[in-house]
């Protein structure tokens, strides 16, 4: 199976080329171009989406980065909104306000653990990507990004994910070079 490093470049590799299609594919539908800022975004997503499958495996450099953001931000809503103390109903100083999200924050990073699948289990599927593309392009939609620029997100990251399948369906990676199985 290819790893981190072939995933990434492989997503550098075939941005511009999805992103040509992309645009062309809108000229001749007629349909309004995603904003530069955002066609420039999609580029990290991409990247980052060509190695998300892999989000599965516990010793993946995005595995280990999701699960510390899901920590840092459960700390920080915790902690800014009061959600648990609130609900209990605690009066509690800054200190123990904050260990209380802490800990909040821990939980949540082992329940991050025992939730995500098995590795090359259902987030190695064409029905992943579609999912995962929805979600990228709800979240845009959300954030208050135009149609087409939420559009455009969500495509290119679905793209971008079912790169890294259709990767691991082709080749294996042995001393550093890819090989068509």
């Amino acid at each position: 199976m290819p790893n981190f490093d072939s995933h990434i470049r492989v997503g550098m590799f075939f941005y511009p080329i999805v992103l040509g299609v992309y645009l062309f594919i809108l000229h001749l539908l007629n349909m309004g171009y995603p904003d530069e800022k955002v066609i420039a975004f999609g580029f990290f997503l991409f990247v980052l989406s060509s190695d998300m499958p892999d989000i599965d495996h516990n010793h993946s450099f995005l595995h280990k980065f999701i699960r510390l953001l899901v920590i840092s931000f459960v700390i920080y809503f915790e902690f800014t909104k009061k959600i648990i103390i609130s609900f209990f109903d605690l009066n509690v100083g800054l200190y123990l306000r904050f260990l209380i999200a802490f800990l909040t924050g821990l939980f949540f990073g082992i329940l991050f653990e025992i939730i995500i699948p098995k590795h090359r289990g259902p987030l190695h599927t064409f029905w992943a990507a579609l999912i995962y593309g929805g979600i990228m392009f709800s979240g845009a939609y959300y954030l208050g990004f135009k149609a087409e620029n939420s559009a455009f997100l969500g495509i290119i990251s679905t793209i971008g994910y079912l790169v890294h399948i259709i990767m691991d369906i082709s080749f294996v990676e042995k001393n550093g070079k890819l090989i068509k199985r």
